[in-house]
C-alpha cells in the first residue's frame, strides 16, 4: 500500500508516492510555461498542464506497481481557475492568481459594495487576483466562454 501526493503548481506539476512509513518510493516532475497573452495577464495552457499531470501520475504509478496506491492527496495553486464545460471538457486556459485582468471589476465592487461590507460577506479583501473579479471580467469580455462554462 502506498500513498500518492500530487502538486499542481504555477510552473510545474509533480507526483510522489510514499510508503505508509513515509519512505519516498517514486517522484516525477514536469514543467510548463506561464503565458502572458496581454499585459497583466497570466495563464496556463490547461490542456498541456493536464497532459503533464497525466504523465507524472503514470510515471509514478509504473514505478510503484508492486506497491499500489491506495490513497491520494492533491494540492493546487490558489486563485487559479479554468473554464470547464458541464461535461468536464476544458474550454480555455487557466487564469492564474497573479492575473490582473479583474482589476476594474474589483475597483467597481469596492465602490459599489465597500471593502467592509464585502468583508462581512467574505472575510477577504477585494483584489483582482481573486476569482470573483476574474469571473466578472469573463462575463463581460468573453460571454460565450463564460456561458459555456
Amino acid at each position: 500500500m502506498s500513498l500518492l501526493g500530487i502538486d499542481i503548481g504555477t510552473s510545474g506539476c509533480k507526483a510522489g508516492a510514499f510508503s505508509v512509513e513515509g519512505k519516498r518510493l517514486a517522484l516525477a516532475y514536469r514543467e510548463y510555461p506561464t503565458l502572458h497573452p496581454a499585459p497583466g495577464w497570466a495563464e496556463l495552457d490547461s490542456r498541456f498542464v493536464m497532459r503533464q499531470l497525466e504523465d507524472v501520475i503514470r510515471e509514478v504509478a509504473a514505478a510503484t506497481a508492486a506497491d499500489p496506491v491506495t490513497a491520494l492527496c492533491v494540492s493546487a495553486m490558489g486563485e487559479a481557475m479554468t473554464p470547464v464545460s458541464e461535461g468536464g471538457e476544458i474550454l480555455g486556459n487557466a487564469i492564474l492568481g497573479g492575473d490582473l485582468r479583474g482589476a476594474e471589476h474589483a475597483e467597481r465592487m469596492k465602490a459599489e459594495i465597500g471593502q467592509e461590507a464585502f468583508y462581512l460577506i467574505n472575510p477577504n479583501i477585494l483584489a483582482p487576483n481573486y476569482s470573483l473579479p476574474k469571473l466578472l471580467w469573463l462575463r463581460e469580455h468573453q460571454p460565450e466562454l463564460y456561458n459555456a462554462a
